[in-house]
């Protein structure tokens, strides 16, 4: 799943909303209690779902940030309910002190995640024993400048958020009472000071998780010390020397397009247009290969292979076609599910339902704005282009698609840390000014393969001799600092 921490006010608004609907629709009520926690406490009205057996406590901290918190305790049966855990967001951009966040996938999805600090009024109650107990799924997300493992509470507009919530809520409830001890616990974020401080034990976190990542007691310090470097400070020679190597171990093999690879009829026909778009369309959030095998099975076994695929997806409403979720099993998200139904509609409206249409007699880069415009998404339309480019469907150059291998391979090269998706789109187009595109591939390799968030395999990257984040950790691990690129 590759999701990025946002950092747009109003889409943080939305998924805090979206918390008070996911209670709502499953019966929630106004319900006057006294809440807090040890020292201190405030007469609220409060949000309980007896069918979820949580409540909810929503404030806006002016300057600050999104006060969210939640307890498990009937407010109806109880003069006084303690909290149990917070899910707070920053009012906009990106704030490590708080432990809530809002990321967005690759079309637009948001997703509520959890840091996974928790605080607690005794020593043993923190981010350390969430992470060592915490039975939910965890998801790596773009936050800012780096990658962070979180807690997935569950995506905005999903039935499924309300039960994603009441499962964290008690998952935290049962966790905290793994450690032994006495007294009621505090919040992990206070109304006022955070009672941790939250940015030391941000930052501990992260030099922790790049301990752990290299297993070298002195990793984390020769990977933080030096000062970020920009994109503008990167040397030609450098960008050339990286880009000659991704080129050279690039791969010639376009098989891995499915239906429009060949020179044969078939592969320039609609149908196999058609059927391209609908797995580019799929693709995110889940394995890619398992992805393209089940557009292939909806469309042949399915549906029977139509020439017209577009036109047969629309010929039932919309409304019949969510009802399908299940039935067709597309994707594990009810939102793709419709995306592929609305994709469709545009591109019978405005291309006869002929995906040839949208790139025939065109530019890539035109073609590239038409997927979008169609709702394919910025980082899929650039991938599915790419793909017609590799195929020789269309001609002209390609921006690649910045998704987290590309991110994470081009920032560690010349930033040692991950790079921003326009900071890897302008490095790109620096590196091949002819067609950014053709280093994709190889990015994406070496991301996937050897460049991973988590004990990568610098050894065997041909990257290693002129990698910043490499040099810095053969460094600390005493190893040779470089090896030709080209052996």
């Amino acid at each position: 799943m590759e999701l990025t921490v946002v950092q747009d006010g109003k889409k943080i608004r939305r998924a805090r909303q979206a918390l008070r609907v996911a209670l709502k629709s499953c019966g929630g009520r106004s319900v006057a209690a006294t809440v807090g926690f040890q020292g201190e406490s405030w007469r609220k009205k409060v949000l309980w779902s007896d069918s979820l057996g949580i409540w909810m406590l929503a404030e806006v901290i002016e300057g600050s940030r999104y006060w969210n918190a939640f307890g498990i305790e009937n407010p109806t049966r109880r003069s006084g309910v303690g909290i149990t855990c917070e899910i707070n967001f920053p009012l906009s951009g990106i704030n490590r002190r708080v432990a809530g966040a809002v990321a967005e996938d690759a079309v637009g999805n948001l997703h509520i995640l959890h840091r996974g600090r928790i605080g607690g009024g005794r020593a043993g109650i923190g981010a350390e024993l969430f992470w060592a107990h915490f039975a939910g799924d965890r998801v790596v997300a773009t936050d800012g400048d780096r990658e962070t493992t979180f807690a997935v509470i569950g995506s905005v507009g999903s039935p499924k958020l309300a039960s994603g919530l009441r499962f964290f809520v008690n998952e935290v409830d049962r966790i905290k009472g793994l450690e032994a001890g006495s007294g009621e616990l505090a919040v992990e974020e206070s109304k006022g000071t955070p009672s941790e401080d939250a940015s030391e034990n941000s930052s501990r976190e992260h030099t922790e998780n790049l301990r752990r990542a290299g297993r070298h007691p002195r990793k984390a310090e020769l990977l933080t010390e030096r000062a970020p470097v920009s994109a503008a400070r990167v040397s030609e020679k450098m960008l050339r020397q990286v880009a000659d190597i991704l080129i050279k171990n690039r791969s010639t093999d376009p098989s891995g397009w499915y239906w429009i690879c060949g020179s044969g009829r078939a592969a320039r026909s609609k149908r196999s247009a058609n059927k391209y778009i609908l797995a580019c369309a799929l693709d995110y959030q889940m394995k890619s290969t398992a992805l393209w095998d089940n557009a292939k099975r909806f469309a042949e076994r399915v549906l029977g292979d139509p020439e017209s695929l577009w036109e047969t997806i629309v010929s039932q409403p919309l409304s019949r076609w969510a009802k399908r979720f299940s039935e067709y099993k597309l994707h594990k998200f009810h939102a793709a599910h419709r995306r592929v139904w609305k994709i469709g509609r545009a591109i019978v409206d405005r291309y006869d339902g002929d995906a040839r249409k949208i790139w025939e007699g065109t530019t890539a880069e035109e073609a590239t704005q038409r997927l979008i415009e169609i709702g394919v998404g910025d980082q899929l339309s650039r991938m599915a282009v790419g793909g017609l480019y590799d195929c020789g469907w269309i001609r002209g150059a390609c921006d690649l698609k910045a998704d987290i291998h590309v991110k994470r391979v081009l920032g560690r090269v010349f930033f040692g840390r991950l790079a921003t998706p326009d900071e890897a789109i302008g490095l790109s187009r620096r590196m091949h000014p002819k067609n950014p595109w053709l280093l994709d591939g190889p990015l994406w390799k070496t991301g996937s393969s050897y460049c991973r968030p988590n004990e990568p395999e610098c050894d065997s990257c041909f990257l290693r001799g002129l990698c910043e984040y490499g040099s810095r950790l053969s460094g600390a691990q005493s190893m040779p600092k470089s090896l030709d690129p080209g052996d």
